[in-house]
């Protein structure tokens, strides 16, 4: 993250009388960037992409450590 920034999972809603409702120079934010029609688009066709690969002996985007 850049400077100031910072994410957090609290495990549930930032509901009233939650702290961080009230912190000064603070956005809240869902975390739904990722939800769209396009993303999951795309990531079905890669899941796809990868099992064919797979079953094929040739996988793609292996990670590695």
């Amino acid at each position: 993250m850049s400077s100031g920034t910072t994410s957090a999972w609290f495990g549930g809603r930032a509901g009233i009388g939650n702290p961080l409702r009230g912190a000064p120079n603070t956005v809240l934010l869902p975390h739904l960037g990722y939800v769209t029609e396009a993303g999951y688009r795309s990531m079905y066709k890669q899941v796809v992409e990868d099992v064919a690969a797979w079953r094929a002996g040739s996988p793609m985007r292996v990670l590695t450590a």
